[in-house]
């Protein structure tokens, strides 16, 4: 089953080798002014060019921080000239969580939501659903994922539960999280002890598996 996982993770990989390349970090501004971005692991602070994205991340930044933080953690695609840094698209901005510490390496995709509050990891060996009061996530095997042009598809049953999970390329705004995340999330489940199927709408992003 790995190596089927495997498979269809790089068969996925594949189909997203041609976008931009991506950089996640820690976002701040000074006084004067000026923003930077210092990428995870490198603790080398970059200047950020005047583009539409950077002043895209002033406004998120204005908005997530509303002056009770100096920075936030950010995902952008873009690319490094010297000790600058040209932003040219924001996919993902976020106040707290657990910024350059999380590991995305494994992980296709992470999604979550509220009214109820549940929350959907989805790495190279599963996809876990959970909702509040649950005793535990509902798990199934990470087989059939499917690109539909910018998002994605997953449908899944097992003797416990079945799933309909689609992520569309939306801008998605969390105030709960403090974050503003590229997918928007809606997901269809049902425990087989469940009268009828539940629908829970979210956000969500992509993970390094995924790429």
């Amino acid at each position: 089953m790995r190596a089927a996982a495997a498979l269809a993770l790089l068969v996925l990989a594949g189909a997203a080798a041609a976008a931009e390349p991506t950089v996640r970090g820690i976002y701040a501004e000074g006084r004067s002014g000026l923003s930077w971005i210092v990428p995870c692991g490198s603790g080398k602070r970059l200047e950020l060019m005047d583009s539409a994205a950077a002043r895209e991340l002033r406004k998120h930044f204005a908005a997530l921080a509303a002056g009770r933080a100096r920075s936030m953690f950010v995902e952008v695609a873009g690319r490094r000239e010297g000790d600058a840094f040209l932003a040219e698209a924001v996919l993902r901005a976020q106040l707290g969580g657990l910024e350059c510490s999380e590991d995305l390496r494994r992980v296709v995709a992470k999604a979550g939501g509220h009214n109820p509050s549940w929350s959907m990891v989805f790495d190279d060996t599963r996809l876990a659903f959970q909702r509040v009061g649950d005793g535990a996530p509902a798990s199934f095997p990470p087989l059939g994922l499917a690109r539909r042009g910018e998002g994605f598809e997953f449908k899944a049953e097992t003797e416990r539960a079945r799933i309909d999970m689609r992520l569309y390329r939306e801008r998605c705004a969390d105030p709960l999280a403090n974050a503003i995340l590229p997918y928007r999330a809606e997901i269809t489940f049902a425990r087989a002890t469940d009268p009828q199927p539940g629908v829970y709408r979210g956000c969500a992003y992509l993970g390094d598996a995924a790429r």
